[in-house]
């Protein structure tokens, strides 16, 4: 969901906003993944962040404990929650999507790295790791559900998050086909991009904050060149 800040861009601009949030998300711990945590804690290791949800679940389950890791991580959000509790030092390097993160690791001696994630995540980093001989401890921190529900209102323009959210969405609506769509980054829009024929514009960064400054300069671009 968008911030109340957010919110109060779009009106000044004229925009009617609605939002829903079509999936949710929780803190999961199996007995295994919280014994594998307790063992590395105290150890150097190597981890690897796709979702800020991750970082605050792992973050939740650590508590005060500060475990000497060094991070790769999708950035935006979730760079800035790793560089919150560990330090921008602790972070070897960063990317707008999965290939991104992978062309930072190229020089990155295969080891052990750990990948903490959530249930629906994609196969594109553990498989590509996996296949340069990197050890991929994957361990699911938190889960994802579907929460959809149809709406009756007419949309010039749509804002995705993630895949999953168009997976909910999708269950019981429809896409216009002039409407204009919104992805946070090129994992979403990619996905958006087999599934229609639509204009879709992707955020510079998967930040919401500059997802909105992409939205209204859209409008405002398009209004000009009118």
């Amino acid at each position: 969901m968008l911030s109340e800040n957010a919110e109060k861009q779009f009106q000044a601009e004229g925009f009617e906003l609605l939002q829903h949030s079509f999936i949710h998300t929780q803190s999961i711990f199996s007995a295994e993944t919280k014994s594998f945590i307790k063992d590395v804690a105290s150890q150097k290791k190597l981890v690897l962040f796709t979702s800020a949800n991750a970082v605050n679940s792992v973050i939740d389950h650590l508590k005060i404990i500060k475990p000497d890791w060094q991070f790769y991580c999708i950035s935006g959000k979730t760079k800035e929650a790793v560089a919150a509790y560990w330090g921008t030092e602790k972070i070897l390097g960063y990317g707008n999507d999965a290939l991104e993160i992978l062309e930072t690791m190229t020089s990155e001696i295969p080891q052990e790295i750990i990948f903490f994630c959530g249930n629906k995540r994609l196969d594109t980093l553990p498989d590509t790791l996996t296949d340069r001989g990197f050890d991929v401890k994957e361990l699911i921190v938190y889960q994802t559900a579907l929460s959809s529900t149809k709406l009756e209102n007419s949309f010039d323009a749509i804002i995705f998050f993630s895949p999953s959210g168009i997976e909910s969405f999708l269950q019981q609506n429809t896409i216009p086909m002039e409407a204009i769509l919104f992805a946070i980054g090129n994992t979403t829009a990619k996905h958006l991009g087999n599934i229609c024929a639509n204009q879709i514009i992707v955020s510079p960064s998967p930040d919401k904050n500059i997802l909105v400054k992409t939205v209204i300069e859209f409008y405002k671009n398009k209004e000009i060149k009118c």
